[in-house]
């Protein structure tokens, strides 16, 4: 995909993975970075989605889409998910599109991700847009923790995953205080969700840490981003995950 602002950005997709304790490859969220064609610069899809219109957010949806497509027989066959951001203006444009949502509902191995940063997320079911996506197909909340949001859209259980920010990990591992405090929020959170996975385990000292609680997942550096033809070399349960914790 090429988009066209100042310069021109050819759109690669990259996939990041998150494993379960045990080693088994849980999901991978889809994104697209963006190269700058006269000049060795790469942007992230967060920082080029406001500068696009419509029509190019548009079409950069279809395009994650068709990939979601693509190879979702190989995620069946693992029973692996694929995860999509979506931001306001892409949720109120699948809210408001038949067609879209055809497309999502094909795709059974999907699930649309929102951040804290969603507006209308304090309301939780009450928001229209929540309470429609809630219905059109499963969800996924980023960065819990981060302190941009209350909890309402957590218990009214809308999401099947939540991911905890990683910024309020690396903020609080190396205190004293932090085995019992995140267990208090393991707790907390869990009969909410189906799946509580941990982001930003970036070192085998922190997985080591992190495996002692009930969770269902983690993300971080310690595992490559890959493009499409590197899904399967994902499947190989990680070193650092089949080592014994102890």
């Amino acid at each position: 995909m090429k988009v066209h602002l100042e310069a021109d950005y050819t759109g690669s997709t990259v996939f990041s993975p998150t494993y379960r304790p045990d080693g088994k490859l849980l999901s991978v969220t889809l994104q697209l970075h963006f190269h700058q064609s006269s000049a060795n610069v790469s942007i992230p899809q967060e920082l080029m989605l406001p500068q696009l219109d419509e029509k190019q957010r548009l079409n950069l949806l279809q395009k994650k889409l068709q990939v979601a497509e693509k190879i979702s027989s190989f995620l069946s066959e693992n029973k692996i998910y694929v995860i999509i951001a979506v931001d306001d203006w892409t949720a109120k444009t699948i809210v408001n599109s038949e067609f879209l949502q055809h497309r999502l509902a094909a795709i059974k191995t999907l699930e649309l991700e929102i951040s804290e940063q969603f507006s209308g997320i304090n309301q939780g079911i009450e928001n229209d847009i929540l309470k429609c996506l809630y219905h059109i197909n499963p969800m996924s909340l980023a960065n819990y923790g981060a302190g941009k949001a209350n909890s309402k859209a957590v218990y009214d259980s809308l999401f099947k995953r939540i991911t905890l920010d990683k910024s309020f990990l690396h903020q609080q591992i190396g205190k004293i205080s932090f085995n019992p405090f995140f267990n208090a929020i393991v707790k907390n959170v869990r009969p909410y969700c189906q799946q509580l996975v941990v982001q930003g385990v970036d070192s085998a000292a922190m997985m080591q840490i992190i495996r002692q609680f009930d969770i269902d997942g983690v993300a971080g550096t310690l595992f490559p981003v890959v493009s499409e033809a590197g899904l399967p070399d994902l499947l190989p349960a990680p070193a650092v995950l089949v080592a014994d914790p102890g």
